[in-house]
């Protein structure tokens, strides 16, 4: 067999596998809502490094303008301590950005989860419509409640760009 023949044999195949493979993924992908965006985040930690959490976050757009976001995950306590020793919970506190409308009306929704429990996880899903900005902080609190203390920097892990690190 000559090389040229060879050579068009092996991209007719080439082609045709490809085609047998992209043929069903499309056909099942336009019946399933388009996923806009789905990323892991995480970890990150209070200052102290003792409350950790970690997760996913997944966009679905659900108009031209709209769309659903779910975050989800899990917060860890690494504080082994008795409250009454000075010991906390783990705290996160998660914000999600919503837009009303075309104009610069914007307003905040904030999710708390809270775990005591040494070397314990909660775990956690949250899900919000009409969102362009999601943003996470690690704490820690007292078992009693009250102001966090020892928080981590607000980290961005979304944006109506898309993600952010």
């Amino acid at each position: 067999m000559s090389r040229t023949l060879r050579t068009v044999l092996g991209t007719a195949a080439a082609t045709a596998a490809a085609l047998a493979i992209g043929l069903p993924a499309t056909s099942t992908s336009a019946s399933a809502a388009p996923i806009h965006y789905s990323r892991h985040w995480g970890v990150y930690s209070s200052t102290n490094s003792l409350a950790k959490a970690s997760g996913a976050i997944r966009v679905t757009a659900t108009g031209r303008h709209s769309n659903r976001v779910q975050v989800s995950g899990k917060l860890w306590d690494f504080d082994r301590r008795p409250h009454w020793r000075g010991g906390k919970c783990a705290y996160l506190e998660i914000r999600f950005r919503h837009w009303r409308g075309f104009g610069p009306h914007r307003y905040y929704d904030v999710k708390r989860v809270r775990e005591c429990g040494y070397r314990r996880f909660e775990a956690f899903s949250y899900n919000e419509r009409n969102v362009d900005r999601v943003d996470v902080r690690v704490c820690q609190v007292r078992t009693t409640g009250g102001r966090p203390s020892s928080c981590g920097k607000w980290r961005t892990i979304y944006t109506g760009k898309g993600w952010v690190r």
